[in-house]
C-alpha cells in the first residue's frame, strides 16, 4: 500500500495473521489501529508525516521498523518502543 497518498490506517484490525505492511510514501500523520496486528514483524512506514511514536508498544513481534523521513523530532518519541 506504499505511495497511495494514504492519510489514515484503518479497515486493517482482522489481518490478525499479517507479518509484513509496507506503508511508505503516504501522507499518514497518526499511527493508529495496528494493535490488532500481533504477528506483525516488519512494519515500514517511511516517508510519511509521523510525529509521535504512540502505537507500536503493543507490537510485541515487531522486529523491522522504517521510519526515516517523518517529522518525529523529539528523541524521546523512541523511548516508547
Amino acid at each position: 500500500m506504499e505511495k497511495n497518498k494514504l492519510t489514515t490506517i484503518s479497515n486493517i484490525e482482522s489481518l490478525k495473521y499479517l507479518k509484513k505492511l509496507e506503508l511508505g510514501s503516504n501522507q499518514i500523520r497518526r499511527i493508529v489501529n495496528l494493535n490488532t496486528l500481533q504477528n506483525l514483524t516488519q512494519l515500514s512506514l517511511e516517508n510519511n508525516e509521523i510525529n509521535r511514536l504512540d502505537g507500536l508498544e503493543e507490537l510485541q513481534n515487531l522486529m523491522e521498523l522504517y521510519l526515516g523521513n517523518n517529522l518525529i523530532a523529539d528523541v524521546k518519541e523512541v523511548i516508547k518502543l
